[in-house]
């Protein structure tokens, strides 16, 4: 039981983490002229892509998931425009902890094992894990 809840504690950490990284390493990459900021379409098909190879997602599984993602993009393009920061911070804790929650009714343990080692590797890496490869500098 209480490797159960340092695993769900880890894995909401985790989330937020990710959530926090996605967007900085979306917005350094559109500061290095390297693309132009993503609509919130296909930053959702991004993730979704990213999440569909990397845990071997179903077509089920995908169509499940794909709703929550849209509804997460939009949900933080709301608080991202807030202008309060402290609590915009607690919203998206909130966000992602109601995320990782249906997130556990859809993946299998072995995609959700994955899923928090994806987690752990982009905490690794600094917030630099948007696309870049191991042994890269910048």
């Amino acid at each position: 039981m209480k490797r159960k809840l340092i695993f769900a504690v880890s894995l909401l950490a985790a989330t937020f983490i990710v959530n926090v990284q996605t967007s900085v390493a979306q917005n350094a990459e559109a500061s290095n002229g390297q693309r132009q900021d993503m609509t919130p379409e296909q930053r959702v098909d991004a993730q979704l892509k990213r999440w569909t190879k990397a845990l071997s997602l179903t077509t089920e599984q995908v169509n499940q998931v794909k709703p929550l993602l849209t509804e997460r993009t939009a949900k933080r393009e709301a608080i991202r425009n807030a202008s309060d920061r402290r609590a915009a911070m607690q919203e998206l804790r909130d966000l992602t902890k109601a995320q990782d929650e249906k997130l556990k009714t859809i993946f299998t343990a072995e995609q959700l094992t994955k899923y928090a080692e994806l987690q752990e590797e982009m905490r690794g890496r600094g917030g630099n894990g948007g696309g870049r490869r191991e042994g890269g500098n910048n």
